[in-house]
């Protein structure tokens, strides 16, 4: 690391998520940089922030990076003068919580503005968010996607449906796109309709036991069925075919089970069948669950 002390501003970030001011103007780069998941190692444009590359978490990888990019040294400081101003204004809006202030900074380019606005409008006039649905789920910032996906699940909105749809299918511009997904499925599971249904399937019948999106999924088409009665059939064809490999390690059954039993209560709960769910999972069991639900 030594040849390049001199040749970089190093930027040491760190949150304890007391809500300190430290923590709150750390709080904001992060949102700046669209971080919501840690460690993040990045080379940025000292006077935009924006990133350029990933480090990534080994001397090579960091080296390499180091050599693949250039900044130029130029001589306008606007854009450091506009960033530190928008900062200014978020910290005063997430003070002041003021309805008429956030939907006028909701139009706003700098990011940290507008995720400020998006949690006093989330608050205050989830409507309004839910109007902007398709603009604020196509901004490529993280928080401001997954803070979205929030509202427009708790408000119920079909027609928010879409383009939360898009993103399941396509989570594009994210550091973090299974999260992102997860953020998408559960807001189908408050409005989705059956048009959701098939941006859902490939994710809960995945079998993937490790993958908190899994069973997100399998809520979310749940949810999808009991509220619309035309979904049912085919979830119900979704659902039978997300059970889980029968062949697993030891160190795997806990999670096995735990699958096994969201899959069965989930089809329980859309079919009104009442079958008792399996102790053990093997291909007894699998053969047993096709029987009394199908597949």
């Amino acid at each position: 690391m030594k040849p390049h002390y001199d040749t970089m501003i190093w930027l040491y970030l760190f949150r304890d998520f007391s809500g300190s001011e430290a923590d709150l103007a750390a709080e904001r780069t992060c949102i700046r940089l669209g971080f919501t998941s840690y460690p993040q190692h990045w080379l940025l444009d000292p006077a935009s922030l924006a990133r350029l590359k990933s480090t990534g978490r080994s001397l090579d990888s960091f080296r390499a990076a180091a050599k693949a990019v250039s900044v130029k040294a130029g001589e306008s400081t606007a854009a450091v003068t506009a960033m530190i101003e928008a900062e200014k204004r978020a910290a005063k809006l997430r003070r002041s919580r003021s309805l008429s202030e956030a939907k006028a900074a909701l139009d706003e380019t700098d990011v940290v503005l507008r995720y400020r606005a998006l949690q006093v409008l989330a608050e205050k006039a989830p409507k309004e968010v839910v109007s902007r649905a398709a603009d604020l789920l196509a901004v490529p910032n993280d928080p401001i996607r997954y803070l979205a996906c929030k509202v427009l699940g708790e408000a119920g909105r079909a027609d928010a449906a879409p383009a939360l749809a898009a993103i399941v299918m396509r989570p594009t511009d994210s550091l973090n796109p299974n999260v992102l997904r997860i953020s998408a499925v559960k807001a189908l599971g408050g409005c989705g309709d059956v048009e959701s249904v098939s941006a859902i399937a490939p994710h809960a019948s995945s079998g993937d036991t490790r993958n908190g999106l899994t069973g997100v999924s399998i809520d979310a088409l749940t949810a999808i069925a009991l509220r619309h009665r035309d979904a049912r059939a085919e979830v119900v064809a979704v659902l039978a075919k997300s059970w889980p490999a029968t062949k697993y390690d030891a160190s795997e059954k806990r999670r096995v089970l735990g699958l096994v039993r969201r899959v069965h209560g989930a089809l329980v709960k859309v079919t009104g069948k009442k079958v008792k769910a399996p102790a053990e999972w093997n291909e007894a069991a699998l053969e047993a669950m096709r029987k009394a639900f199908g597949e």
